[in-house]
Formats: C-alpha cells, sequence, structure tokens
C-alpha cells in the first residue's frame, strides 16, 4: 500500500521532498520508509536542499508518486535525513513539493510537474482562519477571461516585473514611491507565507503605511497599497496585508508580580497585530527582489 503525506506545495523550488525514517530527529509522525515500499529505487547521493525557512541535508532516490489523479513512476525525490527548518518540527507537513518554473537546463532529472506534463496550474486559499487551500492541475479555460497574464521573467522561478509600487488613502489621495525606480522584480511564491521586500524599500512602505495598532483598532484608517506587476495593477488592502498572531504575555498584575516572584509565572497568549511584511536584500537582472507569498495569493 502506499504511503499517504500531506505536503505544502511551492511554486518556488522545484524538487520533491519528504521527510524520511533515517532522520532521526524529526518528530513528524508520518515519515517516508523505504523499506514499505515495492516501487522504491535507490540511489543515495546526498545534496543540501536551503530556502528562506532553513537548510535541509537530502539523499535523492526514485519512487512511484500520485498526487490526486496523476501519478508519475520513478520520480525522483529527496529524503531528508537531517533539517535545520524549524517550522517542521511542528508543521503539519510532511513534505516539501516543489512547482517552480521549470525550464531551468540545470535540472538532472524531470520535474514531478514534467513527469505529470503538467504546464498550468492554479491555486486558491481560502481567506478564513483554518480555512482549506485547494490546487487545480492543468488549465481552466474557461476561466482565463478572468486572468490577468503576464510574462516570466525570471529564469528558475515564477517571477514578473514590478514597478510602480504606491498607496492609496483612505481620503483618496495616492501616492506613489521610488521603491522601484526602473523595475524590481517580484516572484509569486506559494511557499513563502509574508511579503519579503528589500530593507531600504521596507523602511520606505512602512513610512508610508504608518503605525499599525497591535490591537488593529486602526486597521481601516491603513491604506491600500498598489502594484504594477507585469503591466497590470493590483491592489493589496490593508486587512490582506495586517495579520494577527499570537504572542505570549506575562500577568504583571499584583497577583501576577507574586507568581512571577515564586517563579510560577502566568503566561496568556495574546493576540497581536502587524504587517506581514520582511526584509530581505537580493539583486536580481531586473533589479531588487520581492517575494509576494501567501497574503498575495489569499487576496487573489
Amino acid at each position: 500500500p502506499g504511503q499517504t503525506m500531506s505536503g505544502i506545495f511551492d511554486t518556488g523550488s522545484f524538487d520533491l521532498l519528504v521527510l524520511s525514517e533515517k532522520c532521526t530527529h524529526c518528530p513528524a509522525d508520518a515519515k517516508y520508509d523505504s523499506s514499505k515500499s515495492s516501487t522504491f529505487v535507490a540511489e543515495g547521493t546526498q545534496q543540501r536542499h536551503c530556502y528562506g525557512s532553513g537548510c535541509a541535508d537530502t539523499e535523492i532516490n526514485f519512487e512511484t508518486v500520485t498526487v490526486g489523479p496523476l501519478k508519475a513512476s520513478k520520480q525522483a525525490f529527496w529524503e531528508i535525513i537531517h533539517h535545520e527548518i524549524p517550522v517542521m518540527d511542528f508543521a503539519r507537513f510532511q513534505a516539501i513539493v516543489g512547482v517552480g518554473h521549470s525550464d531551468s537546463p540545470s535540472m538532472d532529472h524531470p520535474t514531478m510537474c514534467q513527469n505529470f506534463n503538467i504546464d498550468e496550474f492554479a491555486f486558491c486559499l481560502e481567506k478564513g482562519d483554518g480555512a482549506p487551500g485547494w490546487l487545480y492541475w492543468g488549465g481552466e479555460p474557461h476561466l482565463h477571461a478572468q486572468m490577468a497574464a503576464m510574462p516570466v521573467v525570471a529564469k528558475n522561478h515564477w517571477g514578473a516585473v514590478l514597478k510602480q509600487v504606491g498607496v492609496r488613502r483612505t481620503d483618496g489621495s495616492t501616492a506613489v514611491f521610488d521603491a522601484c525606480k526602473p523595475t524590481c522584480s517580484a516572484i509569486i511564491d506559494s511557499g513563502t507565507s509574508l511579503i519579503a521586500m528589500p530593507k531600504d524599500q521596507l523602511r520606505q512602505l512602512e513610512k508610508e503605511i504608518g503605525h499599525v495598532a497591535s490591537d488593529c483598532s486602526n486597521i481601516d484608517d491603513l491604506p491600500t497599497l498598489t502594484f504594477n506587476l507585469g503591466g497590470n495593477f493590483f491592489e493589496l488592502p490593508p486587512r490582506t496585508y495586517v495579520v494577527r498572531t499570537q504572542s505570549p504575555r506575562v500577568d504583571t498584575s499584583d497577583s501576577g508580580l507574586v507568581k512571577i516572584l515564586t517563579f510560577q509565572p502566568k503566561v496568556e497568549m495574546k493576540t497581536v497585530c502587524m504587517h506581514s511584511f520582511f526584509a530581505m536584500d537580493q539583486k536580481t537582472q531586473h533589479g531588487p527582489m520581492w517575494i509576494l507569498g501567501d497574503p498575495w495569493l489569499r487576496h487573489y
């Protein structure tokens, strides 16, 4: 019988990585075990894969892989034998499924999308807390008229030219700041949970946005972000780029201070609001690099 695993579909990478029984420190319950497979083909070359959240030591082998109705025999995959990716220690997925731009001449083995004969797919991330996401393999021609097409300019990623980043304020006034003059490069990446941009551009953007109240009380007063991406104009409203996260808070009331002094602090989880941007400095042939992650995908 096949071994069922949950995976995150990552448009920012190419390879299929799975947590392996060979990883002795990995706590995941559902780890791949080659000894239970009749279709496993060993190769054994080790490699290091690095992502924005950390690196993993892997071993390439071959296996029959099925995702929904699609099946590929002798699919190259990489067993994770050691990793430094903290999120994988408590995540609900055991595999990273790369569905990145697959025209790179450096690929030694066909990607999963190539073996599935897939050259078009779509994501839908529902907006509610804990809501599911959907992956559609293949084209949806009846939806093409509703879609915005743009040239893919990156060699190894789903990337487009980004320019004219600006804001539209609640009073109707607009401003375009020179974050991307003449252009930036923007990668659409389902494997990034936030939105990344160069440090100096993040400072500019934070100045334009202003203070985000920790209790979200001013969320409707924040501006909408505007982008020219591949010749198409997009907007990102504040309820999309502001995220709510849980943060521990120690009780500092009189009774709480007594517990702190007796080494019995009372810790409560508090919901905190903040913007979903982080700094990352990297250059491309089209200018500084941005990564439009899940907040962007979830909105569109």
